[in-house]
């Protein structure tokens, strides 16, 4: 059943298929805890959304969900999900989605834009002086 956005007609399937499909690949990119993506699910009513994702982790066999509402959802950027449930706390997680890694986001963004010769120049920095390779 198709519904208005502004001047723009849309399916409801349409919409559903590719947010999913945005919000997948934001979080695989975006938070980097092991739990890789396998079922996704997306709830669309005329004035919110909301997406329950689950991931496992296949070397400790334990499954993790992460749910999205669109309702009070501040920023896509800082703190997007508003539950992550799970049985598995991790010590080591690159969460780039939470409000404490805007400054991590902004260094990343920073060293792609400069393209690859400032990391070349860090390295090389690093680089022991009599290493041959």
């Amino acid at each position: 059943m198709p519904f208005k956005i502004g001047l723009y007609e849309y399916s409801v399937k349409k919409i559903d298929r590719e947010l999913a499909k945005y919000y997948k690949e934001y979080y695989d990119a975006a938070v980097q805890d092991g739990f890789n993506i396998y079922h996704h699910l997306m709830i669309v009513s005329e004035n919110n959304w909301g997406i329950i994702q689950q991931g496992l982790d296949g070397k400790i066999k334990k499954a993790r969900r992460y749910h999205w509402l669109s309702e009070g959802l501040p920023s896509y950027l800082d703190d997007p999900h508003n539950d992550i449930s799970t049985e598995v706390v991790k010590e080591n997680v690159l969460d780039m989605a939470s409000y404490e890694s805007r400054k991590g986001r902004d260094i990343s963004l920073d060293l792609i834009q400069e393209g690859p010769n400032r990391l070349k120049r860090y390295f090389n920095m690093l680089k022991d002086k009599n290493q041959k390779s």
